[in-house]
């Protein structure tokens, strides 16, 4: 997996906390106000971070079905090679 940029990690970290409060996974714009990037700067990193399996989207869920932190992605592979 390569190292996650600056966005990326932003967007991640906002996400968790959004999903925490909310139950739900914040929209572009959402994202894009609390990371201070241009939306088409977070919709880049979104899928990104699609791409390297830190969050997963579903087309009958708005929003991520799934966000992963860095934890969870350790301990899956992890447990894959078992």
């Amino acid at each position: 997996m390569r190292q996650l940029t600056d966005t990326e990690r932003k967007l991640l970290r906002i996400a968790s906390n959004y999903i925490s409060r909310y139950k739900y996974f914040p929209s572009v714009a959402v994202l894009s106000k609390f990371s201070g990037r241009p939306e088409a700067k977070v919709q880049a990193a979104l899928r990104g971070l699609e791409q390297e399996g830190y969050i997963q989207f579903d087309p009958e869920i708005r929003g991520a079905s799934r966000v992963l932190v860095p934890r969870e992605i350790d301990m899956n592979s992890t447990l894959s090679k078992l």
